[in-house]
């Protein structure tokens, strides 16, 4: 086996280069070993929901019509989710970190706003 560093030869299965200390991955030390170390995978949905909601809350805002009580309630209902999936998202470290903290801060914006439109 040649090591993929310094491209000596080095004993099939070592974890470690004898010629220039590199160490070794377990897929690169030995090919038909599974891999020991599998990749995390992020999922990135929740942040994705959140920035959605988030927008389309916010856009509801400046909607020139008057808004009814039901109308406002439902976009309350739909910030609420939005901030719920970019709390989650951030807590559980999930990917898209930057778009489930922007959803949350449009979703707070508009919660507020929609909650003053259903008292107006």
């Amino acid at each position: 086996m040649e090591c993929p560093f310094c491209k000596e030869e080095i004993k099939e299965g070592a974890s470690k280069c004898k010629h220039c200390g590199s160490e070794l991955s377990p897929t690169i030390s030995n090919q038909n070993a599974p891999n020991v170390y599998p990749e995390k995978r992020s999922s990135t949905w929740m942040a994705i929901a959140s920035i959605i909601l988030g927008v389309i809350c916010i856009l509801a805002l400046f909607e020139e019509a008057e808004m009814d009580k039901d109308a406002a309630l439902g976009g309350v209902l739909f910030s609420l989710t939005g901030l719920v999936f970019g709390i989650i998202s951030v807590a559980t470290k999930r990917g898209g970190r930057g778009m489930a903290i922007a959803g949350i801060i449009l979703g707070g914006i508009a919660f507020l706003g929609l909650l003053g439109e259903m008292q107006g």
